[in-house]
């Protein structure tokens, strides 16, 4: 789809929204809605783009991982809600990673919030975030931008980001658990950030585009009511045509309330049709016509009104190439509405079925976006709609006789064999977190004692039983339990079992707050030469660390020193370390007064593996004499003092947020870490006191 006035129309590749424009600044963050999920496919297709990754997964190795830590770390939030037939896999636990537990219903919207610094991409389609549906089928999606001078209306933006909040408050247990507090505090932001990134008053006349959101869920109107509320706003005439296209319908044996409802969109006087595109083969052996639809849909017609017609009109089948052929699968679900005034056309997740229109008792949470256009004052708007339909180019007519085979597919929620056994709603939530006490652990909360009876939570693969109902009753049946995490890999989920299950089920792991992360393995112990070098370097610094990280390789070769610090000499060292630490220091403070554009990118550079605690912890482990480390501690504090940042660029952290946080690490460097340097010398003693007091005034 190319991109023309703030959205996306025609035809692309729907990765590729994950790239951002040329203006559109930093990345603060992202959250996404899907029914069914890769991980795999999330993290190093959609998100790498979204960071704007210069490595590659597949040939870069260490140095893909460390960019990927760094960027990571620099955002507010990554979270994906995932319905909980599909809530699996492993993962960085850098991104969050929900289970969207509903009751008879199903997480169906498929929506992507990305927001850079300067620019918030809403992306709204029929797409999961799987390759199948990025790279293999037949989708549909828009692509909307919120900026300064959006003409997009902003209420748009407001309506989808309260939809999510939603979501994740009625497919969650408690609005405690760590992963949603983030998803909520993120959304707020971009509320707050973004509030006036569009349009504001309302559509008049027909000169523009029309966008709404259509969105359904629990308590909201139905999709057939929600656009003959659109199309009233627009034209006193109702539409006169409907063409349906949707791979899914409900039962034969259905009443199939959508068939019946959309003839109340349409004209209830004179003329009426309703046009469904349908995949069809020919059974050329047994003179047969094989439909991929159920035949309630042609016996849907209202009585009493010759007027009205239905067709069912053969979709073209779409091949990925002419050379491959290979083969397309429809996923795509949209309607389009229409009489000589107006086009109105709907695209996103809803199939045409009753939980995915709303009209059942139980509605799923689908997503939608409406396009609306005038003929006459629009005519552009009308031609670019027509040419994004798949369906609108397709005139192929089926005759339906007494040969005709109704061979409906499954509906998209008749799961198939690879959905998971569902996790009781007792198992409440999973957090891998670390403190002073214990270290690193993991807390299990319980919505209630009525644990299922024998069950075992399993790492590991299932192999091992991590914690059971017999050592869960040893505790006094806790609602909420903290065990300690004795392994390096942090765990992105547990698998549960219990009596009476087929199968186990999975238990998603988020993190507490991103402190409890472990540093990369790559990343402990650097030396101090290195530490330098890398902070002091003009080069991007996961290409800096790639360079080490080579080096370090070949230092592994038989008859190689293996101990990088074994190779120079330390006979100087603290004169040659006061000139580079001068270096050093001048690096840092320009690094620190850059604007933000987030709290987590501030956190990196002080906290991080390469950050200014980082420097101080490998001063204190590899300094030759104890007024060696309190003199280079020192210059590193009033460093800190002097830092001056920048005056507020457009949409940073501002000045006093960035200083109230280096005043955070002075004291904590204080706190902390004095401490441990034992020294005698007076002298030193007061230019270290002194170095506290005039980076804290």
């Amino acid at each position: 789809m190319s991109k023309t006035n703030n959205q996306h129309t025609g035809y692309a590749k729907l990765i590729d929204c994950w790239s951002p424009p040329p203006e559109a600044g930093e990345p603060i963050g992202c959250v996404a809605t899907t029914y069914t999920f890769s991980p795999v496919f999330f993290e190093e297709d959609c998100l790498s783009r979204f960071l704007k990754m210069e490595s590659d997964p597949n040939n870069d190795g260490s140095i893909f991982i460390f960019e990927r830590e760094e960027k990571m770390a620099s955002v507010e939030c990554i979270s994906v809600l995932v319905d909980q037939h599909y809530c699996k896999g492993a993962r960085n636990l850098r991104w969050d990673i929900i289970s969207a537990r509903i009751p008879k219903a199903i997480m169906h919207a498929k929506i992507s919030i990305l927001y850079w610094s300067n620019l918030v991409r809403v992306i709204v389609g029929s797409a999961n975030l799987t390759e199948e549906g990025y790279r293999k089928n037949q989708e549909i999606f828009g692509s909307l931008d919120f900026q300064e001078g959006s003409d997009i209306p902003v209420a748009v933006l407001k309506s989808i980001l309260d939809f999510l909040k939603e979501m994740v408050d009625r497919c969650t247990n408690s609005p405690d658990q760590p992963e949603v507090r983030r998803w909520h505090n993120f959304i707020t932001n971009i509320e707050k950030r973004a509030r006036n990134w569009g349009r504001i008053e309302p559509y008049r006349g027909g000169k523009d585009i029309r966008i709404y959101p259509l969105l359904i869920g629990t308590e909201k109107p139905n999709l057939f009511d929600q656009v003959r509320n659109y199309w009233n706003e627009a034209s006193s005439r109702p539409p006169e045509d409907a063409w349906i296209t949707s791979p899914f319908f409900d039962p034969p044996d259905s009443s199939n309330i959508p068939a019946k409802r959309i003839w109340e969109v349409l004209n209830q006087r004179g003329m009426a049709c309703v046009c469904y595109y349908v995949r069809a083969v020919d059974n050329k052996d047994e003179k047969q016509l094989i439909i991929n639809a159920p035949e309630s849909l042609l016996k849907s017609v209202p009585n009493k009104r010759s007027s009205v017609k239905i067709r069912f009109t053969r979709l073209t089948e779409m091949f990925d190439t002419k050379e491959t052929r290979e083969f397309r699968p429809l996923h795509m679900k949209s309607i389009w509405f229409q009489n000589d005034e107006w086009v109105l056309y709907v695209i996103g997740s809803s199939n045409f079925t009753t939980s995915g229109t709303g009209v059942g008792s139980t509605a799923n949470f689908e997503a939608n976006i409406v396009y609306m256009a005038s003929r006459a004052q629009n005519k552009a708007a009308v031609n670019v709609l027509e040419k994004s339909s798949l369906s609108k180019s397709n005139k192929d007519d089926l005759v339906i006789d007494e040969y005709t085979v109704w061979d409906r597919q499954e509906n998209e929620d008749e799961r198939d064999s690879e959905c998971l056994t569902l996790l009781p709603s007792v198992f409440d939530y999973a957090i891998y977190g670390r403190n002073d006490q214990i270290g690193a652990f993991v807390r299990f909360h319980f919505g209630s004692q009525d644990l299922p009876k024998g069950f075992s939570i399993l790492q590991k693969d299932g192999k091992e039983v991590f914690y059971d109902e017999r050592k869960w009753m040893e505790d006094g049946k806790l609602l909420e339990v903290t065990l300690k995490w004795k392994y390096d890999l942090s765990p992105s989920g547990f698998n549960v079992i219990w009596d009476g299950a087929k199968n186990s089920s999975w238990w998603p792991v988020n993190i507490e707050s991103a402190s409890a992360l472990p540093p990369l393995p790559e990343l402990k112990d650097i030396p101090l030469e290195i530490l330098m070098a890398i902070l002091t370097s003009a080069r991007p610094l996961h290409q800096v660390i790639g360079v080490w990280l080579k080096k370090k390789q070949q230092f592994n070769k038989p008859d190689v020193v293996t101990d990088p610090r074994k190779k120079v000499d330390t006979t100087k060292f603290l004169f040659q370390r006061t000139r580079q630490i001068s270096w050093v220091l001048r690096s840092l403070k320009e690094r620190l007064e850059r604007p933000f554009y987030t709290v987590e990118s501030l956190q990196w550079r002080l906290r991080g593996p390469i950050g200014v605690l980082a420097l101080i912890q490998t001063i204190l482990r590899e300094g030759k004499s104890e007024g060696e480390k309190a003199f280079l501690v020192a210059e590193i504090v009033l460093e800190l003092g002097r830092i001056n940042p920048k005056e507020d660029a457009p949409k940073s952290l501002k000045r006093e947020e960035v200083i109230e946080e280096l005043h955070k690490i002075i004291r904590e460097i204080r706190e902390t870490i004095l401490p441990h340097i034992q020294i005698s010398d007076d002298l030193i003693n007061t230019y270290l006191s002194k170095a506290f007091r005039e980076s804290l005034k």
